[in-house]
């Protein structure tokens, strides 16, 4: 039976020590007639991540310990909404 090397998750393991994070959302929604309206959203987040990586996922050889961070936009959207009286 082949393998599909993209879809093979047997490959390499990841297990985490640390993991937190929070963030901010901005939005409005702006009238475009009296029944549609535009909403918009942006929300920018931090995450902090430490985790180590190993080769396989069930043998136990450590690759490395890797710690990094994220800083930037997490989520934009934009929605038209319709109004229903």
């Amino acid at each position: 039976m082949s393998r599909i090397p993209i879809f093979n998750f047997n490959e390499k393991r990841a297990q985490c020590r640390l993991f937190y994070g929070g963030g901010l959302t901005f939005g409005g929604h702006y009238v475009l007639s009296p029944r549609l309206g535009l909403e918009t959203k942006v929300d920018f987040g931090f995450v902090h991540m430490e985790y180590s990586r190993y080769r396989c996922g069930t043998c136990g050889y450590k690759e490395e310990d890797v710690v990094t961070n994220y800083i930037g936009p997490a989520n934009i959207s934009v929605a038209l909404v319709y109004i229903i009286k």
